[in-house]
């Protein structure tokens, strides 16, 4: 099948590669060797070289990879367009200038894919919110809200433009019935609300996805404004001790050379992990009810953690780890943790 490439950001370094003693940005860098070394054959074949983008910021940062892209295809001798792009939405301010981008794309662009755990993050972490907190993780579907808005936009949007739209990618993996239900129900469940296709995590389950998506378009109901109909429940405890547990399991996971982790059945990486921090950090600071009434408070969380850290056997580093980054006083301070753990994690 055709391989769609997915590179760093631009915002990480590449600390092997110099120019002028400076460090080439990481996307940069693979982009650039990815596309020396397969972009003839690809091209031959029509099939690329197709690049995957996260975590644009809007209309300026697609600008420049359209630049980028150009500046390869004259380098390398390719006929003008043939470099295109998949774009997530991960970021509120990129689904805000959304139609700008694909107009700035317009010769460029494969398909739009809607985020999930990266744009929940995002959208707590913004400083003009005031509609409440999130669901827990097993709530945030693209018919609810805080992703179905930006469901709806991306939909609407990419219908208008002609693009194809992906849904959010489901972390289950395993070939068991109980997954097979799960993803079915998943991924028809994207389809009745407009999305042209989805993303799964094994390839196991690419037929039970390709069956669901079959069935909802037979069915003639793949665009119904059911957006905001089913509220979420509010967070309970057992919410929060999940967010622990993906939390925990994944920094140890990290720091032992793992990028992803499986936690029951499904596999959890770093935009699902640092969305359970933000929502432990939302929760906490929100003092939100649960089952016995009393609110999550800085000592209750602290005490589901440190229950959690034992149950799981998690080393005491990173317990305080955790710990410091879901008690930041702010949204920005929240952030700034993140951004540090995450240089350090990319320098090791």
């Amino acid at each position: 099948p055709p391989v769609v490439f997915r590179p760093r950001s631009l915002t990480v370094d590449e600390e092997h590669v110099f120019v002028d003693a400076r460090a080439v940005p990481a996307g940069l860098a693979d982009v650039g060797l990815y596309c020396f070394h397969n972009a003839e054959r690809l091209s031959e074949c029509d099939e690329g070289p197709w690049l995957s983008l996260g975590r644009l910021r809007g209309r300026s940062d697609a600008r420049l990879w359209g630049d980028i892209a150009s500046w390869l295809e004259g380098r390398l001798g390719l006929r003008s367009g043939t470099i295109k792009f998949s774009v997530r939405v991960d970021r509120v301010s990129f689904l805000e200038e959304l139609d700008e981008v694909l107009w700035t794309l317009r010769t460029r662009v494969l398909s739009v894919a809607c985020g999930r755990f990266e744009l929940v993050r995002d959208i707590i972490t913004r400083s003009d919110r005031t509609n409440g907190v999130t669901p827990g993780r097993g709530f945030l579907t693209v018919d609810r809200a805080p992703l179905a808005p930006a469901a709806r936009r991306v939909v609407e949007i990419c219908r208008r433009r002609g693009v194809p739209s992906i849904g959010p990618v489901l972390a289950t993996a395993g070939a068991t019935r109980s997954n097979f239900a799960q993803v079915y129900a998943h991924v028809a469940r994207q389809a009745r609300l407009g999305f042209d296709g989805t993303r799964v995590m094994d390839a196991d389950l690419v037929p039970v996805a390709r069956a669901a998506l079959a069935a909802s378009f037979r069915a003639g109901d793949s665009y119904r404004a059911e957006w905001l109909g089913r509220p979420a429940p509010p967070p309970t405890e057992n919410a929060v001790r999940e967010n622990i547990e993906v939390a925990l399991v994944h920094l140890r996971g990290i720091f032992e050379g793992q990028s992803r982790v499986r936690v029951d059945s499904l596999l959890e990486d770093g935009a699902s992990a640092r969305a359970a921090r933000a929502q432990l950090w939302e929760w906490q600071r929100a003092r939100i009810p649960l089952s016995s009434d009393r609110p999550l408070d800085r000592e209750r969380l602290l005490r589901l953690v440190r229950e959690e850290s034992s149950r799981l056997s998690s080393p005491a580093p990173v317990r305080a780890l955790l710990e410091h980054i879901c008690l930041a006083e702010t949204a920005d301070a929240l952030l700034e943790r993140e951004t540090r753990l995450q240089r350090e994690l990319t320098s090791k």
